[in-house]
């Protein structure tokens, strides 16, 4: 099977529901898990201590900096490496494989690479959102939230990923085009 068969396959026919229901599970359970982290995050903030002075070993500027940095590398990473896997060398040779492997001319083995470059790329935006929240209860922890309410930034990468969720949240449309649109770059 070519290339250009591939291309033809109408992958629209070819997803399966329970491609789609398992992305939309682990979408989920990520995004909730974050929310969850996050709410236990308040819920200590508001029973927390009531010392607002940070001891003097809290190093709270040193790991939001990381928090930060954390968050701009993972994130520019995560799309670099979503989209080095569809570089056209890279998917073409993936395919090519795949077509020789499973010759019944299914779109399965382009779709499970699909389903694995997404959960790749959500993993690596999970880790800044949850390096933050583990912060900000460190922080709680030891009263240092209460005299730094500024550190509560360090929850904006677990915002930033609920929203990524929320706007890439796979659908059967939103699999199909981003599928198509990738083979339009397979030269």
């Amino acid at each position: 099977m070519t290339i250009e068969e591939y291309r033809a396959a109408d992958i629209a026919t070819q997803l399966k529901d329970g491609d789609v229901n398992a992305l939309r599970i682990i979408y989920l359970s990520l995004a909730t898990g974050v929310l969850l982290f996050l709410g236990v995050a308040v819920f200590l903030s508001w029973q927390g201590r009531n010392e607002s002075v940070p001891p003097p070993d809290s190093p709270l500027i040193p790991l939001s900096l990381i928090t930060v940095a954390m968050l701009l590398v993972c994130w520019v990473s995560a799309f670099w490496v979503f989209d080095a896997g569809f570089r056209p060398g890279k998917l073409g040779n993936r395919l090519r494989l795949s077509a020789e492997i499973n010759s019944r001319g299914t779109a399965e083995p382009s779709v499970t690479f699909l389903r694995g470059a997404l959960l790749v790329r959500l993993a690596m935006l999970e880790a800044p959102a949850l390096l933050g929240l583990v912060n900000i209860i460190r922080w709680i922890t030891d009263g240092a939230l209460r005299a730094q309410p500024l550190y509560w930034l360090n929850a904006l990468p677990a915002l930033l990923f609920i929203a990524f969720v929320i706007m890439t949240f796979p659908t059967r449309e939103s699999l199909v085009e981003l599928y198509r649109g990738r083979f339009r770059q397979v030269g």
